[in-house]
């Protein structure tokens, strides 16, 4: 998962920039982005960019043993820079650029994700003599508003009773719920959410929490989706000093408390938290089930998890939107749950359901192989980079880059999934002050002890290049290390031949 570091205008991004030992890097910016640069006139440009990425790493915590980048111009083909770029290293978030490519291969921009309301026994006078089947197809972007228009539209098709139940149907996924690389030991942030073939609001749930009207008040809370299963327990109140607003789910038998704490003042914004659920199956149950009361629908049976018969009677097939929006938000914003939905999804498609890790991954070292990229040192263990096991190389992600870029069937669609650096997604406070905005649309990757950066930038007369630029256990900040990696963008926007 990509987490933000701070804004480089930050007062931690303001101190290391201020300190002794960062002056050669402030400087060198200086050099890249200001006036006339002080290279002997006959230096070709392709020395000249070299120089100055060299200069780059000397003064930053990247080193010539944890560093390696590729630049590729996206004309001609030709390496631009290249530093260790056969080095296996972890490549974080940079990784969903895979899964992306390989889906937007297989499946297509136009792709949507498919989720099928059925029902067995007869229809007659409102009611459905039998079980009202929902079954998932992978579809990851099934929010609240999704689940709303699929129940309004039973409703309107006539639908006002079910007599038997709800059924649950997630059979189109085997039943992991993580990667097997993934740590044992799980978060409860929304990056770790648990993946299943129906999954509404990412398998997370929002904890809205407010001030309350007066000094002493409890905090009012909320959550979104609320499935009515979570007892919550509130030890927040308002009034001063402010205190640090937490949330956290625990299990108390078979129950599902959400505890939380802190202090706001009065006439603070809302407070967001956002937790994944122990059991998607029973989020998308209970949520389903609500929202079918909320629109006139009475199920008789409540809920259960099973499996669609063949001789089910199709009532409604919803389809999210095109595949080339949903990965915009998979990239943009880093959301590991997408890129394993897509990849389980291909899975299913490809090889036939249940879809599973082990099939996902196959179909994407065998999408690498059949482009052409050079996978000396490439090891896959999950779709989004998440675990610390996969392996990649910058030549392989430049390459791949280089090659999607310019297949006009996905390129476009590849290209405008990446944040825009300095405006959007993840890059949004990335390059502030540096002459760059705009200059890059690219993938960051962050892990502990892992930045990475890969994508496509302009360089001084508008010509694109793909590149990628990895650091691995780098002796800094992750401010530091982001800056590092925006500086090399800035390298190639005033540099690169």
């Amino acid at each position: 998962m990509t987490f933000l570091f701070q804004s480089l205008s930050s007062p931690m991004a303001r101190a290391f920039r201020a300190g002794a030992a960062r002056a050669p890097l402030a400087s060198l910016i200086a050099l890249l982005v200001g006036a006339t640069p002080a290279f002997p006139s006959d230096i070709n440009s392709q020395e000249k960019f070299q120089d100055s990425v060299a200069r780059v790493i000397k003064g930053s915590c990247a080193r010539t043993d944890n560093f390696a980048g590729n630049v590729i111009s996206m004309d001609t083909g030709e390496i631009s820079f290249q530093m260790n770029q056969q080095m296996p290293m972890v490549p974080a978030s940079i990784q969903k650029l895979v899964v992306s490519s390989a889906a937007l291969h297989h499946l297509g921009p136009a792709f949507r994700f498919r989720t099928l309301i059925s029902h067995s026994g007869t229809r007659s006078n409102g009611a459905v003599h039998g079980d009202l089947y929902v079954k998932g197809m992978g579809d990851p972007n099934l929010i609240p508003e999704q689940v709303w228009i699929i129940t309004e539209t039973i409703r309107s098709m006539g639908v006002a009773r079910v007599e038997g139940k709800l059924i649950i149907d997630q059979s189109y996924f085997d039943g992991a719920k993580a990667a097997p690389s993934w740590d044992a030991k799980r978060s409860q942030r929304a990056y770790d959410a648990g993946l299943s073939a129906l999954s509404v609001n990412y398998n997370t749930f929002a904890v809205r929490v407010f001030p309350g009207a007066a000094s002493n008040d409890p905090l009012a809370i909320s959550l979104l989706p609320d499935p009515g299963y979570y007892r919550i327990v509130n030890k927040g109140i308002t009034g001063y000093p402010r205190r640090k607003v937490e949330a956290n789910r625990t299990d108390q038998g078979a129950e599902e408390v959400i505890h939380v704490s802190g202090r706001m003042a009065p006439g603070d914004r809302e407070k967001t938290i956002y937790i994944n659920v122990k059991d998607p199956v029973r989020l998308a149950g209970q949520v389903f089930l609500r929202y079918f009361a909320q629109s006139g629908v009475e199920i008789a049976g409540g809920w259960a998890e099973g499996t669609t018969p063949e001789n089910a009677k199709l009532l409604y097939e919803h389809k999210s939107e095109p595949l080339a929006l949903i990965v915009r938000g998979l990239n943009k914003y880093s959301n590991n749950f997408i890129a394993e939905q897509i990849a389980k999804t291909m899975a299913a498609q490809l090889e036939g359901p249940p879809g599973d890790h082990a099939s996902a991954l196959k179909i994407l070292v065998r999408f690498l192989e059949d482009s052409g990229i050079p996978m000396n040192g490439v090891s896959l263990t999950d779709a989004s980079g998440l675990s610390r096991s996969n392996r990649l190389t910058a030549s392989a992600v430049a390459r791949l880059l280089f090659k999607m870029g310019n297949r006009f069937d996905i390129g476009p669609d590849l290209m405008a999934a990446l944040g825009i650096m300095g405006v959007d997604g993840s890059l949004k406070t990335r390059g502030n002050g540096y002459a760059i905005n705009y200059a890059a649309r690219a993938k960051t990757g962050s892990l502990n002890g892992v930045a990475s950066l890969a994508g496509y930038g302009a360089g001084p007369d508008g010509r694109l290049h793909a590149f990628t630029f990895i650091i691995n256990d780098p002796r800094c900040s992750p401010v530091q290390a982001s800056e590092t990696l925006d500086h090399l963008v800035a390298a190639i926007r005033q540099w690169a031949p």
